[in-house]
């Protein structure tokens, strides 16, 4: 799927680019089943594809959850390992996910499959080759700091929707209703609390990774604009623009404990 992108360049072109849109918010291709937590499926590019039901769910475990072996694949599906396998094998065919074996003692390697870099074209992207052009340009004609300055008004912008939806929450509910946001924009994002006065918060897809693999004041401003909304010391541990298989943030409270619910 194609998201739509408007840009708008100022007359003056040396001024510093206040009224650039280059982002837009991508479509959530994902539907939610609370029951099961933050878990998604049916992406629109898996559907456009016809993958079997199965197959989908597959490829959003592994994304989620990184490298799993063919028997925790088949006891999370529910069915036998062959089924599964069949699963595996015509996603390997066309190149989404790849195998490897690992050996845990003695005793056969035991068989496992991850997901290729062509699977990244299967997930949410909010940017597309013209977004990182239009960057490009801007940083050509007008320097870097012109970029970091629109990274930083993409973050107000985003900052003054988020804070509206999380109005009234605090410490643990605030960084769960976060990470629901997150994951309505594309981000396969999930909380959990780590410790008394912590909690962790993973993004499995990066819809901003083209961007920020070349301009990395991309995270920079995200991890600013969790600091803004929480209250609390944010450090980013993992980064998917430097090759982490998943953007986490562990986030620690300042006056407020993060376990009061």
């Amino acid at each position: 799927m194609i998201a739509n992108y408007s840009l708008r360049v100022s007359e003056e072109p040396r001024k510093a680019p206040r009224g650039i849109s280059i982002f837009c918010k991508p479509k959530s291709i994902f539907n939610h089943k609370p029951a099961e937590g933050i878990m998604s499926e049916l992406p629109l590019a898996l559907a456009e594809q016809r993958y079997a039901a199965p197959a989908q769910r597959l490829l959003v475990l592994l994304k989620r959850q990184g490298p799993k072996s063919l028997i925790e694949l088949a006891e999370w599906l529910g069915i036998s390992k062959m089924g599964v396998y069949k699963h595996l094998i015509g996603m390997e065919g066309r190149g989404l996910i790849e195998r490897f074996y690992e050996r845990n003692g003695v005793g056969r390697p035991r068989l496992w499959f991850r997901l290729s870099q062509k699977s990244n074209g299967l997930f949410p992207k909010a940017y597309s080759d013209i977004s990182l052009s239009a960057l490009s340009f801007i940083e050509k004609r007008l320097g870097r700091s012109a970029v970091e300055e629109v990274l930083k008004e993409r973050q107000d912008e985003m900052y003054a929707r988020y804070s509206q939806k999380l109005a009234g929450k605090e410490g643990l509910d605030r960084v769960k209703e976060l990470a629901r946001l997150r994951d309505e924009d594309g981000y396969m994002a999930e909380a959990r609390r780590v410790g008394r006065n912590s909690v962790e918060m993973l993004e499995h897809n990066c819809p901003v990774l083209q961007i920020a693999s070349k301009y990395q004041e991309a995270c920079w401003t995200e991890q600013q604009l969790f600091t803004r909304l929480l209250g609390g010391k944010v450090n980013a541990t993992h980064r998917a623009a430097v090759g982490d298989q998943v953007c986490r943030f562990m986030i620690q409270a300042r006056k407020t404990s993060l376990v009061k619910r």
